[in-house]
């Protein structure tokens, strides 16, 4: 009389599937190990005990033992139901470059200003995530410092007109822009047009790989600064 125990992958709880009552004629499996299935029960036989596969990713093994010198089933997919359930239990890093389902944050801008007509890249605004070919969401983010307020725009240095723009990019690939203006009338005085830094924010549908995300900026009409201060970029799939 021999036993068969039911493993899936590194998980192997205590009181996994045995069945203590195995006929050794292999004929009396349900199904068969020849034809790949999953079924294990014998017939005439019921089996008791709990499969536990909260910890499973993407595979599942069930190894036969003491029946045959190698019996290996391979369920392609755990469903859905219970890899959402898997993915609520896990518990979030952060990091300026991340594997999801952990959320890539980047450092601070700090005080930050161009004046550039081209566009620059803005201090330490760059992210890199692996994905899995979910979407992914991007945004501005303040940087939490508790001292110094969390924003964007422009600076006009005594001129009426300050024109720019701020864009985020995928690689080499620009993804959205956001252009920023403002007219002052006549004065000598250095104005400033700041917005909340959760004012961009895009959606990015890719397909499973590894980005790096990052913002620039560049003024185009007006003497004055392109402004980013204290905000971070985020990125994370969804």
């Amino acid at each position: 009389m021999a036993n068969v125990t039911v493993t899936y992958g590194s998980e192997s709880p205590g009181n996994a599937i045995t069945s203590t009552k195995w006929n050794q004629n292999m004929s009396d499996l349900t199904n068969g190990l020849s034809d790949g299935t999953k079924t294990l029960q014998p017939a005439g036989v019921t089996c008791t005990g709990t499969i536990q596969a909260g910890k499973l990713v993407s595979t599942a093994t069930a190894t036969v033992n003491n029946l045959i010198s190698s019996g290996v089933i391979t369920a392609p997919s755990m469903g859905t139901t219970l890899a959402n359930a898997v993915l609520q239990t896990f518990q979030r890093t952060t990091g300026t470059s991340v594997t999801t389902p952990n959320i890539a944050i980047s450092t601070s801008s700090g005080s930050f200003s161009s004046s550039s007509a081209s566009y620059v890249d803005v201090t330490n605004l760059s992210v890199t995530l692996t994905t899995t070919g979910r979407p992914v969401m991007i945004m501005l983010i303040p940087d939490n410092n508790g001292t110094n307020p969390s924003v964007f725009g422009a600076q006009a240095n005594s001129d009426f007109v300050m024109n720019g723009y701020f864009q985020i990019l995928r690689g080499a690939s620009v993804l959205s822009q956001y252009q920023i203006e403002g007219e002052f009338g006549s004065t000598s005085a250095n104005l400033y047009f700041y917005t909340g830094p959760s004012s961009i924010a895009l959606i990015d549908p890719v397909s499973a790989g590894t980005y790096t995300y990052k913002m620039q900026v560049k003024k185009t009409i007006g003497a004055g600064n392109m402004i980013i201060s204290y905000c971070c970029l985020a990125a994370w799939e969804l």
